[in-house]
């Protein structure tokens, strides 16, 4: 219910903001609407305790890597190890 009221207010505010005061305006008040709503709902549903008990929370560069696998002609570091 509340992405299709979002689907008809969002252009309409975008039109009608953009319009009266010019498209930079219209982003700088999105911006700050949407900064807004993450504080909000990061105070709200205690995301510090879902940040720290994250399954990404200790993973490390390596594990994050995908292998490439070694293409003939290609030369990368991670194909070509010296």
């Amino acid at each position: 219910m509340f992405l299709g009221i979002g689907q008809v207010i969002g252009p309409l505010y975008g039109a009608i903001i953009t319009e009266k005061f010019g498209f930079q305006v219209c982003t700088d008040s999105i911006s700050i609407i949407c900064l807004v709503f993450a504080i909000v709902y990061y105070i709200v549903t205690d995301g510090k305790t879902a940040l720290t008990q994250s399954k990404w929370a200790n993973i490390s560069i390596e594990q994050m890597t995908i292998p490439i696998a070694p293409m003939p002609g290609i030369c990368t570091p991670l194909s070509n190890p010296s």
